[in-house]
């Protein structure tokens, strides 16, 4: 048991936030057939980056029809009553026992996914869904940066290399980002994204309160309730309560909700649950050129030779982040 509890103290924050919801995950790398057995998350979790990263073309075109307070409102509830029949039963096992307990899970609902998808729609509508994914990149320099900050987690001179490499890309990818009527703000928009990303990294921190306390659906509902309220306002005075009548607005909203901010969720919460940490770090890259990728496909986005160098500096110290931090 004491051996135990000592591998425990020595994981990183990214190794915390991996076997927050599921042990089993934390042991399994050292059995035999390991491999074999991790294909099939880490396969989910691959899949979550393709649906994760049609998010910013499909809701670049939804900004089209909603504003992005309908917009969110809609893919919450959606979401919401998709998850509900999954998580009744997981719902009655939640005792919340003090008004500690209250404070923080409100607090938890508000960084993700009230801030993280509230500040990535403001960062889709002000840039352009390419430059929006690139500056979504940071995540891993930003939960890095955070555990030095709140946790107290010692990094080597390797790891703060990454992280100013990053922050280096994201200063070029916004300054080199033009004015087009389809990107009014893209520095603006990079901005959003970091404090999108941000919002993220304050709920892993926060979650680790609760490790292994609630069950995972019923924090995915409840996620959902609360930003199903805290967004429910933009859609009361709005006619047909903000929805229109055509079939593509409907087809991206219903996609959006159920597709990317459900789907896309429960497919990257049983990866991370079962797969070992590493291996998901190295595929943490997958997301941000899946994003690029459906925003080039999809909306036509074309990027000068400056802000691809400004993406690799990004996902070099990604990776850099990543790989060294342990």
């Amino acid at each position: 048991m004491r051996a135990k509890v000592s591998a425990v103290e020595r994981m990183s924050l990214w190794d915390k936030m991996v076997s927050l919801f599921n042990r089993k995950g934390a042991h399994s790398a050292h059995d035999e057939g390991a491999a074999r057995r991790h294909t099939l998350p880490l396969m989910a979790y691959v899949l979550s980056c393709v649906v994760f990263g049609t998010s910013p073309p499909v809701v670049k075109t939804a900004l089209n029809y909603y504003s992005p307070s309908v917009l969110l409102f809609w893919c919450m509830f959606i979401a919401m009553l998709t998850v509900m029949p999954f998580a009744l039963k997981s719902i009655r096992q939640v005792k919340i026992k003090s008004k500690k307990e209250l404070f923080l899970l409100l607090m938890l609902f508000m960084c993700d996914p009230v801030a993280y998808f509230g500040f990535e729609a403001l960062a889709i509508n002000n840039a352009t869904a390419s430059q929006a994914s690139m500056a979504g990149a940071v995540s891993p320099m930003i939960i890095t940066f955070f555990a030095w900050l709140f946790l107290k987690e010692r990094f080597s001179r390797v790891v703060w290399g990454g992280l100013a490499l990053t922050v280096f890309g994201v200063m070029l990818l916004s300054a080199v980002s033009q004015v087009t009527e389809t990107a009014t703000h893209p520095v603006l928009g990079s901005f959003f994204m970091v404090l999108s990303r941000c919002g993220a990294a304050f709920f892993i921190i926060i979650l680790r309160y609760f490790e292994g306390r609630f069950p995972l659906s019923a924090i995915i509902w409840m996620q959902f309730l609360v930003a199903s309220i805290f967004y429910c306002p933009a859609v009361i005075n709005e006619p047909a309560l903000g929805l229109q009548s055509t079939i593509l607005p409907l087809v991206l909203i219903i996609y959006q909700g159920a597709v990317v901010t459900l789907g896309g969720q429960m497919l990257s919460a049983y990866a991370v649950s079962y797969a070992p940490s590493h291996m998901i770090g190295i595929l943490t890259p997958v997301y941000p050129l899946c994003a690029v990728f459906f925003s080039m496909l999809i909306m036509g986005d074309r990027l000068i030779s400056t802000q691809w160098m400004a993406f690799v500096l990004i996902l070099a110290g990604m990776f850099i982040c990543q790989r060294f931090r342990k």
